[in-house]
């Protein structure tokens, strides 16, 4: 069979960059490298790119003259127009999707969604979705919770909806370093994430094991290198008092963040939004971590029953699980080795990249 090409638009400020990457282009790059196609990546110029697919700058001098999403817009449908008909996945932007799939119609086109539909501009309402599912192809959602909330109120279509979970790369399976005393959090510091919360918990956690310390990985924005938000601040100001045993290290790049959670013994994902699917949480997992976490939204299909569960707006919820883990070392190891076979079995990149694979090929056959 022969194999159309695959375009794959990443959403504007969404950068393909080895150090502020953010999560759609980190599963993209996963994806690709282990898929029989061989993608093109278009978005916005970056230095650094990855290396998983060939990409694609747009040509930044068109936002001075025109607002970021029509200069993004227009420089996709021109490059598309001149390129092969073949598939084009567009991810995370409806409105993009709209706009090619009628100027550039020799293509067939699919939305990969990485969020809630219900929440997007384009898919808030039934009728919109329905019109959506009239020009696509077909639709990729991250988790049964995206899915779903996609389906809400329809009562065709769903054939067109498929599950795709992000993956981890095998080799994260592997363990490199000996596990320190860390606490780890890696996440956005927004109120979404249940951050305060967290800090809350470690403050009567951590001055009872002076030997134990916490790592926050993250800002407001992926790239940033310092805290910028009233909110980040005062998870800052939080954490204060307990000086040297907190580390605060801002936004990094991904594999720096990976070696992070090698050495951490327990990760925390204290969510308090329904995560779209929770890639932290799987991260985490992979790399022999204890978890705590929430289970809202795609988080409940990540973690299973591999992690202790718990409610992110009560910090003594937080710490009473994180107390009970340093406690109890061999409950820690238990849910470490836990969750690193459930990551192993359920969401091993190459098995999912295949999947996503053989769904190209069901529209090649269109």
């Amino acid at each position: 069979m022969q194999r159309e090409p695959v375009y794959i638009l990443l959403p504007p400020g969404e950068y393909f960059s080895e150090y502020n990457g953010g999560a759609v282009a980190i599963v993209v790059n996963s994806m690709s490298q282990h898929s029989d196609y061989t993608p093109t990546v278009i978005g916005d110029a970056c230095s650094q790119s990855m290396s998983g697919a060939p990409f694609h700058p747009v040509a930044p001098f068109l936002y001075r003259l025109r607002s970021r999403s029509r200069a993004y817009a227009g420089a996709c449908k021109t490059w598309l127009k001149r390129q092969p008909a073949g598939i084009v996945e567009v991810h995370n932007r409806i409105p993009l999707l709209m706009h090619l799939s009628d100027r550039v119609p020799q293509h067939k086109y699919c939305l990969y969604l990485h969020n809630d539909p219900l929440g997007m501009k384009g898919s808030k309402t039934a009728e919109e979705r329905r019109q959506l599912l009239s020009k696509v192809a077909c639709i990729y959602a991250v988790s049964e919770f995206v899915k779903n909330r996609f389906l809400d109120g329809l009562t065709e279509g769903g054939d067109k909806v498929h599950v795709l979970h992000n993956g981890i790369d095998p080799i994260i399976f592997q363990s490199y370093t000996e596990k320190e005393k860390q606490i780890l959090f890696v996440g956005r510091i927004i109120p979404e994430k249940g951050v305060l919360q967290l800090a809350r918990a470690l403050k009567t956690v951590l001055p009872n094991h002076p030997d134990w310390c916490a790592v926050f990985v993250g800002a407001r924005h992926f790239g940033n290198t310092q805290p910028t938000t009233g909110y980040e601040k005062a998870v800052l100001a939080e954490l204060a008092d307990l000086g040297e045993q907190v580390q605060y290290l801002n936004a990094i790049p991904h594999k720096a963040v990976m070696a992070c959670y090698q050495r951490a013994k327990i990760a925390v994902v204290p969510s308090i939004w329904e995560e779209p699917f929770g890639r932290t949480a799987l991260e985490a997992m992979s790399s022999s971590c204890a978890l705590v976490s929430s289970d809202r939204g795609g988080l409940a299909e990540v973690v299973g029953s591999d992690g202790l569960i718990i409610d992110p707006e009560s910090p003594l919820e937080i710490s009473a699980a994180l107390q009970h883990l340093i406690d109890q070392p061999s409950d820690a190891e238990r849910l470490a080795k836990q969750a690193h076979q459930r990551a192993l079995h359920l969401f091993h990149q190459q098995v999912i990249a295949q999947q996503h694979d053989r769904f190209r090929d069901s529209l090649s056959q269109v």
